[in-house]
C-alpha cells in the first residue's frame, strides 16, 4: 500500500497519447506528514475500442500502473549483497594468492639465498690459496739468486696450495653439475673384495706414515650393482676425513656388510667426534664444525657435502653417530641388487 496521498498524485497524471501501447516508468511523490517519499511504478497506456462490452471504457484512454517498489527494493538489496560478496571474495582471493605465492616463492628464494651463500662460500675458499700461492711467488721473486734447493720449502707450500686449490675446484665442479641434474650414475656389477682393495691399497700406507692403525672388516662378497666411481669416491672422502681428524697412535675401522638387501659402509674414527648440534648440519656444503680447523686440515667443507649427493644418487642415506668412548661413525646405507646369474645349459 502506497497510502491515500497516491490518490492525489494520480490525478496529476497527464496523457500523453504517443505513449500508447508502451512500457513507460512512472515516479509519484507522497507526503504523509512531513515525510515525503517517491514510489515507482511501470505504466502502460492503452485505448479501449469503443466495441467493448464494457461501457465505462469503451472509446476511452486507460493507464495501467503496477508499483515495483519492492522489485527495486528487492535489486538494490541484490546489489548490496552481491557487492559485499565480492568484496569478500576479492578479499580472500587476495589472501589466497599471496599465501600461495609465498608458499611458492619459498622453495625458489631459498635456492636463490643458498646460491648466494655458496658463490660468497666458494669465492672464499679459492681466496685463501690464492692470496697463499701469490705471497710465495712474490717471495720468490725477492730471491732470484737463491737455488730451488734453498726455496723447498716455500715451494712446497706453493704447491699442497695448488693442490687444494684444484680438490676445491673439481668438488665445485661435481657440486654444480649435480644441481644441474648433468651428473648421473652409472651402475655397474662390481666385485665387492676388488672394490674395497682398490680404496685400501691407497690408504693403508697413509694410515701407516701417520703411525695410524686402518683396519677393515668385510663381511659382504659377491657380485653388487652401483656406481663403483662415484661410490669410491665417496668412500675416499669418508676415509680422508678420518685420517684427518684421528690422532697419532688412534684407529679407523671400516665395516662392510649386508643387511636387509642393503650394503652398509662404516667407517669409525677415535678422532674429537662431533657435537650434537653440528650432526644435523654435517653434510650441507662449507660447514664445519669448528672453523679453526681449517688451516689445521686443509678442509673446505665440500667433502661430505659430495658423499651425501652421491649417496642420494644411489637411493639412499648418509648418517654420523658418536664413536664411544670417542670419535664418529660415519654410516653409508644404499639399496643393491645381485647379479642376476643364468644357469648353464648344454648345447646339442
Amino acid at each position: 500500500m502506497i497510502g491515500q496521498g497516491a490518490f492525489s498524485a494520480f490525478q496529476g497524471i497527464k496523457l500523453v497519447k504517443r505513449n500508447i501501447n508502451k512500457v513507460k516508468g512512472l515516479v509519484i511523490t507522497t507526503q504523509f506528514g512531513t515525510k515525503r517519499s517517491n514510489h515507482y511504478f511501470m505504466t502502460l497506456l492503452i485505448k479501449v475500442p469503443r466495441t467493448s462490452t464494457n461501457s465505462t471504457y469503451s472509446g476511452k484512454y486507460v493507464l495501467i500502473l503496477q508499483n515495483i517498489d519492492a522489485d527495486l527494493l528487492a535489486m538494490e538489496s541484490f546489489k548490496k549483497s552481491l557487492f559485499i560478496t565480492l568484496l569478500i571474495f576479492w578479499a580472500l582471493a587476495m589472501i589466497i594468492a599471496y599465501v600461495l605465492s609465498r608458499s611458492s616463492m619459498r622453495p625458489i628464494l631459498v635456492s636463490w639465498k643458498k646460491q648466494r651463500e655458496f658463490s660468497a662460500d666458494a669465492a672464499h675458499e679459492l681466496r685463501t690459496p690464492i692470496t697463499v700461492i701469490q705471497n710465495q711467488m712474490e717471495y720468490l721473486l725477492t730471491k732470484p739468486k737463491q737455488r730451488i734447493l734453498d726455496e723447498a720449502a716455500s715451494i712446497s707450500t706453493t704447491l699442497d696450495e695448488v693442490n687444494q686449490m684444484q680438490t676445491l675446484i673439481k668438488r665445485l665442479l661435481m657440486l654444480s653439475r649435480g644441481d644441474a641434474n648433468i651428473i648421473q650414475i652409472q651402475p655397474k656389477s662390481v666385485d665387492l673384495k676388488d672394490w674395497i682393495k682398490r680404496t685400501f691399497n691407497i690408504y693403508q700406507p697413509l694410515a701407516e706414515n701417520q703411525h695410524k692403525t686402518l683396519q677393515k672388516n668385510i663381511l659382504a662378497s659377491g657380485q653388487v650393482i652401483f656406481d663403483p666411481d662415484l661410490m669410491h669416491q665417496a668412500l675416499v672422502i669418508l676415509l680422508d676425513n678420518a685420517l684427518k681428524y684421528t690422532p697419532t697412535g688412534g684407529s679407523i675401522d671400516v665395516l662392510i656388510k649386508r643387511l636387509h638387501g642393503r650394503l652398509i659402509i662404516s667407517v669409525s674414527d677415535t678422532g674429537p667426534g662431533i657435537p650434537d648440534k653440528d650432526k644435523r648440519n654435517i653434510f650441507e656444503r662449507f660447514y664445519r664444525v669448528d672453523q679453526s680447523r681449517n688451516t689445521k686440515t686443509g678442509g673446505n667443507g665440500l667433502g661430505l657435502a659430495i658423499a651425501k649427493f652421491i649417496v642420494q644418487q644411489h637411493n639412499g642415506k648418509i648418517e654420523v653417530r658418536d664413536n664411544y668412548p670417542h670419535g664418529a661413525v660415519f654410516q653409508i646405507s644404499i639399496p643393491i641388487t645381485r647379479e642376476k646369474r643364468h644357469p648353464k645349459t648344454d648345447k646339442p
